[in-house]
């Protein structure tokens, strides 16, 4: 675990295991190593399943004015906290921060999903800062997994997915629910305290993604659920609806080639682009057939 190896000063963080209806359930003794460490943890169970619902839950069993989201499959940098701390003590404009989130060395990834790795939480935007004050998604905005939140931001987050059911639709749910953005939702919160968002390269961490999530057979509920997500991330942050699709056009062209094995990865790729389109799309008429039969 590499929370129990941060070089971060000892008591300057402690940490709380969200187990969000896990089989088997996670015990002490999955946390000796932080016991070792002399890191103080504490478990909570939340029985709702859902990320929206675990994250709600570490707002409600925390104090501190900072909280750091670590998943289980992250792998922190040694000097990730201690380089955390001081971005906390220099940049108090800032709201919320995160950094670069890479692929561990030795996992091999289809030439054809590489331009799909951004939704697989897989983002280098390269080693310069990047921070800005906006109600829409930047390359400044954090992902979850490795970010930092100032408290009043995780609090209106937590808040808002307790009073508003229709905020339950984003979010992974388990292994079959594949929906997103609710990070984005969270982040939105610093623009509303006039607050900034930030990458900073400095920070890293590794995401150990399993293989079988760069399959066809998992990329495809997973865009369909990017698509329906980011429909209701507008209309949730009463947005002017956006849905465009973002992808890394280099990548494809360089896969696009004459072989036909190469022709068949592209295809792949496109297949996922545009179930990503038909979940924007069904997602878009049903909320316009909810608006249109809550006006009569």
């Amino acid at each position: 675990m590499s929370l129990a190896g941060q070089s971060a000063e000892t008591g300057s963080f402690s940490v709380v295991i969200v187990d969000n209806a896990s089989i088997p359930e996670v015990t002490s003794a999955d946390c000796a190593i932080l016991t070792e460490a002399g890191i103080a943890s504490t478990i909570v169970r939340e029985s709702k399943l859902g990320n929206v619902f675990s994250r709600a839950r570490a707002y409600q069993e925390t104090n501190c004015q900072w909280i750091l989201f670590v998943d289980d499959d992250n792998e922190l940098d040694p000097d990730y906290i201690k380089i955390g701390l001081e971005i906390i003590r220099n940049r108090p404009e800032i709201g919320c921060f995160g950094g670069k989130l890479e692929l561990p060395a030795g996992i091999n990834v289809p030439r054809w999903v590489i331009p799909l790795l951004p939704f697989l939480a897989i983002r280098d935007f390269g080693d310069k800062e990047i921070t800005n004050i906006a109600d829409y998604w930047g390359q400044w905005e954090p992902a979850t997994a490795g970010g930092f939140i100032r408290r009043e931001i995780l609090g209106a987050y937590a808040r808002r997915i307790l009073d508003d059911p229709s905020t339950h639709v984003l979010g992974r749910k388990g292994r079959k629910g594949l929906n997103s953005c609710e990070d984005s939702l969270m982040m939105a919160g610093a623009f509303h305290l006039g607050l900034a968002c930030s990458y900073q390269p400095s920070l890293k961490l590794y995401h150990h993604v399993r293989a079988d999530r760069f399959r066809l057979s998992y990329l495809l509920p997973l865009m369909y659920g990017f698509g329906r997500s980011e429909v209701m991330l507008d209309f949730l942050c009463g947005r002017t609806a956006h849905w465009s699709v973002q992808s890394n056009m280099s990548a494809l062209r360089e896969i696009m080639a004459s072989s036909r094995r190469e022709l068949t990865e592209s295809l792949q790729y496109a297949f996922c682009m545009m179930v990503r389109r038909i979940g924007l799309y069904r997602q878009r008429t049903r909320l316009m057939k909810d608006t249109k039969n809550d006006s009569l």
